[in-house]
């Protein structure tokens, strides 16, 4: 398959964009093969040599990719690569990373692919399996687009099933909404503006009651404070026990001194 790959490549494929020199002719193509002829026949020097990786890169078929924050995404897959990392691609804030890149690929795999940072085949670089694509490792680029397809098949089912489902969950939640408001309501008692209005009355008195009892309570107390002390006489033992503290008799004593 490569060998014939190589072959329509040489002999079919117009290279786009070719700097032909200014002693080419006019009606030229630019094909590989017309091209080679031309310069056997016209140019002399050595033969330029070429990297056999490169060589082998630049015959591979050829897509157009895209770059975002998440990496690079081609054919539904996402890849990443050293040198994007380091040039900041992947950035969220970056805004001079291109939008479009030109990516080289072998169908029969997955697992890597070739992006051409200038859009020439002078150069590549080698872009791995991101981990958002892990599940797509080992298998060809038609496989992988099964399952991608397949994928989008189970989440379009899926959402519309949501989008079904939506509604009846919506009413579920406001019934059980409903419900919790009439049952608070049926706790709380209902009462009348005239109930509402006696309750109002009740607990004024009652605060009233209260401090009645208060202001009771203090001038008792400031009673007690503003009455005199009793006064305890003080008497010895002898004095206690018989005689008393009353002036004598003086007419007793008057008689005593007639006699």
């Amino acid at each position: 398959m490569l060998i014939n790959l190589v072959i329509i490549y040489n002999t079919q494929h117009v290279v786009e964009g070719y700097d032909f020199a200014p002693d080419m002719p006019s009606d030229l193509p630019a094909v590989p093969r017309e091209l080679w002829n031309w310069g056997i026949q016209n140019r002399t020097g050595r033969l330029r040599s070429c990297d056999e990786d490169l060589a082998r890169i630049n015959l591979l078929p050829y897509e157009s990719g895209t770059v975002s924050q998440v990496g690079i995404t081609f054919k539904g897959l996402v890849y990443t690569c050293q040198e994007a990392l380091a040039q900041g691609w992947f950035d969220r804030i970056r805004q001079n990373r291109p939008s479009r890149v030109e990516i080289a690929f072998d169908p029969r795999r997955t697992d890597t692919v070739y992006l051409r940072p200038d859009s020439t085949f002078e150069n590549y670089w080698v872009c791995e399996f991101s981990d958002r694509s892990r599940r797509y490792k080992g298998i060809s680029f038609v496989e992988a687009a099964g399952m991608v397809k397949e994928m989008n098949r189970t989440k379009a089912t899926a959402k519309q099933e949501e989008d079904y489902q939506k509604p009846d969950a919506l009413s579920a939640v406001e019934e059980i909404v409903s419900n919790a408001k009439k049952r608070q309501k049926a706790s709380k008692p209902s009462l009348t503006d005239s109930e509402r209005l006696r309750g109002i009355r009740q607990n004024r008195a009652t605060e009233k009651e209260v401090e009645r009892n208060r202001s009771g309570i203090k001038s008792k107390n400031q009673s007690k404070r503003d009455r005199p002390a009793d006064v305890v006489p003080f008497r010895s033992n002898k004095t206690q026990s018989n005689d008393s503290l009353d002036y004598p008799d003086m007419d007793a004593f008057l008689e005593d001194d007639d006699d």
